[in-house]
């Protein structure tokens, strides 16, 4: 995207998230450029664009890079697997480094009951490093035919009944599909049936019909995807509603985590 408009509106070309985050900050003067090449897309987003500020996704092994902040998010309710580097385990590094993070930042904290914990453990590697704790929570429920219209996906449902009393059939493609289910169940979603795809799982019509299939065998009245999921059903047809649901990012301590950013620059 160039801040006005989406370039790629396919995921197939474009990819799953840098799509989600293209829809995601239209408007906000922000441009969502996908590359392999860190540096070379930098350098062409700076001539093309004037940009001044670049925020890099999975950048902390990109050495080629300069930055001037390493910003390390941990997942409260996975945050070090098996603590074995790939191929035996998860992580990308070995724990010790992160002692090079500037700051740290605990996801999904609403989905754990080991924070205080956790908190322990980073400090074992960085014990100066200021940590900040964050929650997932839905903002809205956007129909899938008007989410996908682009421009137009400001309309959301907000009858509180369809959380409560409507059974559901929730869905996704992620990493990690449970903790998108238990947020859903802490929010008095009613799910009577969830479903899982492999990881930026690229959906066909079948997979629609399979679904909406089991949800008739559990009396589900309504599906709910993610919105990493819902970029890449827009050319797809569904018999029942289905709505993507749109997460807001809350910090515990937001104007802290604000100082930190601005004092940096």
């Amino acid at each position: 995207s160039d801040g006005e408009n989406i370039l790629a509106d396919d995921a197939k070309i474009a990819g799953d998230e840098p799509l989600e985050l293209a829809r995601k900050l239209l408007d906000s003067k922000v441009i969502v450029v996908a590359d392999a090449n860190r540096v070379s897309a930098a350098k062409w987003a700076r001539e093309n664009f004037e940009i001044t500020s670049f925020v890099l996704d999975d950048a902390f092994q990109h050495h080629r890079a300069k930055r001037d902040l390493d910003i390390v998010t941990i997942d409260a309710t996975n945050p070090f697997g098996n603590e074995k580097l790939l191929p035996a385990g998860v992580l990308r590094e070995p724990l010790e480094n992160l002692k090079r993070a500037d700051a740290i930042v605990i996801t999904r904290a609403n989905l754990s009951n080991e924070t205080e914990n956790l908190k322990s453990q980073i400090k074992k590697y960085n014990p100066n490093c200021p940590i900040f704790i964050s929650h997932n929570k839905t903002e809205k429920l956007v129909e899938l035919d008007k989410f996908n219209r682009v421009r137009n996906n400001s309309t959301s449902t907000t009858n509180n009944e369809q959380r409560t009393t409507n059974n559901c059939l929730a869905f996704c493609g992620l990493g990690n599909p449970e903790n998108f289910f238990e947020q859903l169940r802490r929010e008095n979603f009613n799910l009577v049936k969830t479903e899982t795809f492999p990881d930026h799982h690229f959906y066909r019509q079948k997979d629609i019909e399979k679904l909406e299939q089991k949800a008739s065998e559990a009396v589900a009245e309504i599906l709910l995807t993610t919105v990493k999921d819902a970029v890449k059903l827009k050319d797809l047809k569904f018999k029942l509603p289905c709505f993507a649901v749109e997460n807001k990012l809350v910090f515990e301590n937001e104007k802290k985590l604000r100082e930190f950013l601005y004092a940096a620059f």
